[in-house]
């Protein structure tokens, strides 16, 4: 069945620059366990075009610290190495997982752009999702052969913490205003909750979705204005919410303890919802500070999703300040930069901590 989709709603998005990894550090290329005994073992797990995860790597390199480093959509082209025998786990002290999802082998950088390993690109569109589930089941059985003392953020929190409307009744139990939502595929139901709200509709995916409606041509969701003559009976479940017309756009980036806010200008375009569209300039945003009141519903957020890493969206608006999601893997190089603040720094304090 094909499904009508709004144009407005898609962006072309190009592949990932290459990372030169150090392989010494790589598990499945390297068979040594890293040097340095007494020294904290470090295990870093994401994929091979994420920035942050390659620059943690490297300035951990720098300190005493063993880095060991699972990079999930370099496994289909590992060699076999899942055979120790059971019950010898390679132990670390600390772990940080930034992406679980084995089975999306992509990255959204801050601007939401797909970033694609080369070796899921050479794989046939037709086979990526039975290759897919073959990578998902190695991942998680890799998962049950390490034993990490302490984990950062571990697949498994992150993976039920992605769930956006899991996100939402968390969020509405710490205190945040949440916009009304509606998760349906049908149209009847979607255009009588339309009737309900004050300023209109907007849509966007349960999660973060990327399709491939054909061969060459790779697309992300964006967060769009819906109008009713757009509404069908898609077929599968949309989420809807009513559009929040925002003094600022602010994006919270928590680091164990640490804070880090800062806040943008809405976009000016009226159809515009998603300041990742229009926002280039990352010089727009400005550093802030939060509102107790607030800090403490982020605090209590993120220890409700037992993370210590992630990026929070909100909305300001003149009768409250709503809670749009969470990002557990949020890239925040661009935010360091622009602002010249440390957030990398205190990654790696937290990661280095006793």
């Amino acid at each position: 069945m094909e499904v009508g989709l709004v144009a407005s709603e898609w962006k072309l998005v190009h592949c990932a620059p290459h990372i030169d990894w150090d392989e010494s550090q790589l598990l499945g290329l390297s068979s040594d366990a890293p040097e340095g005994a007494g020294s904290p073992r470090i295990l870093l797990v994401g994929l091979s075009h994420d920035l942050e995860l390659a620059n943690l790597a490297r300035r951990l390199s720098h300190t005493p610290a063993r880095i060991s480093v699972l990079l999930l959509d370099l496994l289909p082209t590992l060699p076999t190495w899942l055979s120790a025998p059971a019950g010898q786990q390679e132990e670390f002290d600390v772990g940080y997982c930034r992406a679980f999802r084995s089975d999306r082998p992509v990255h959204y950088h801050f601007d939401r752009t797909l970033r694609q390993s080369e070796s899921w690109a050479m794989v046939d569109i037709g086979l990526r999702q039975y290759a897919a589930e073959q990578v998902d089941t190695l991942f998680w059985a890799l998962m049950t052969r390490y034993r990490v003392a302490r984990w950062v953020n571990s697949p498994l929190n992150v993976r039920a913490a992605e769930n956006k409307l899991s996100q939402m009744d968390v969020a509405r139990d710490c205190g945040f205003d949440v916009p009304q939502t509606l998760v349906s595929s049908h149209r009847d139901e979607v255009l009588a909750f339309m009737t309900r709200l004050r300023n209109g509709a907007v849509c966007k995916s349960l999660d973060s979705p990327v399709t491939s409606p054909g061969k060459e041509v790779t697309r992300f969701q964006y967060t769009s204005v819906v109008e009713p003559e757009s509404v069908d009976d898609s077929g599968f479940p949309r989420l809807y919410q009513e559009r929040i017309h925002p003094e600022a756009e602010i994006r919270v980036t928590v680091v164990g303890r640490q804070i880090f806010a800062a806040k943008v200008q809405p976009p000016q375009s009226a159809d515009a919802t998603d300041w990742r569209i229009s926002t280039e300039n990352h010089a727009a945003f400005e550093a802030i500070l939060l509102p107790d009141e607030v800090r403490t519903q982020v605090t209590d957020l993120m220890a409700r999703l037992e993370l210590q890493v992630g990026g929070i969206d909100l909305l300001l608006a003149h009768d409250g300040t709503y809670f749009l999601e969470v990002n557990p893997s949020c890239a925040f190089l661009w935010l360091e930069r622009a602002l010249e603040i440390e957030i990398s720094s205190a990654v790696m304090r937290l990661l280095l901590s006793p």
